[in-house]
């Protein structure tokens, strides 16, 4: 089932962006899979899925996909007033992102590690509950949070991923830094700054 796919696919993002900064890490056990692996999964014949669902579409086709750029929900200077850093300006991630979700980059232009990334699975419907199991399963446990304009919101990682759905898209919004803090605040104010924009 395609949505079903797409779901876990999200969660693979934020797996493997929290995994390269550390945050995945911290936890010990056996290491989440990577995007890749959970991709090839969802592509088998048992699964569902197929191989068009997963293979990139073109970079001009995606990033405005149902007039829609995901690098436009979220500016440098909204990021810069939310966390008092500089960012550069997004960049739309042509290798995690497909048919099926739109994903976006925004890094932090001086030597402090931060990153910021926004993915929208467009017209799912309400995947949230397997998306939010997957990610537990993976990362941990999840707590509800209150995010303006959105339904069933949960935050994961000391609030450095937040999932939540946003009339019929799922919307995943990730602020990773290295202080190890909960961020839980600062995520939540991107992901409202990002759902003004859908």
């Amino acid at each position: 089932m395609r949505t079903r796919a797409a779901a876990r696919r999200a969660t693979a993002v934020a797996v493997a962006v929290a995994a390269a900064t550390g945050i995945a890490a911290c936890g010990g056990g056996e290491a989440p899979p990577s995007v890749d692996q959970v991709v090839s999964e969802d592509s088998s014949p048992s699964s569902g899925g197929g191989a068009s669902d997963d293979a990139p579409a073109s970079g001009g086709d995606t990033a405005a996909s149902g007039d829609r750029d995901v690098c436009a929900l979220v500016s440098p200077a909204d990021l810069e007033e939310i966390t008092g850093l500089t960012f550069e300006e997004g960049v739309f991630d042509t290798d995690l992102s497909s048919d099926a979700q739109l994903v976006c980059n925004w890094t932090h232009g001086g030597d402090q590690l931060a990153i910021v990334q926004v993915l929208v699975l467009p017209d799912v419907g309400d995947v949230v509950r397997s998306q939010r199991d997957t990610a537990e399963e993976w990362m941990g446990a999840t707590t509800d949070v209150e995010v303006a304009g959105a339904a069933d919101a949960y935050a994961l990682a000391s609030g450095s991923i937040l999932g939540m759905r946003v009339g019929q898209d799922f919307v995943q919004v990730s602020y990773m830094e290295a202080s190890g803090d909960d961020v839980t605040g600062t995520t939540v104010a991107i992901a409202e700054a990002a759902i003004g924009n859908l």
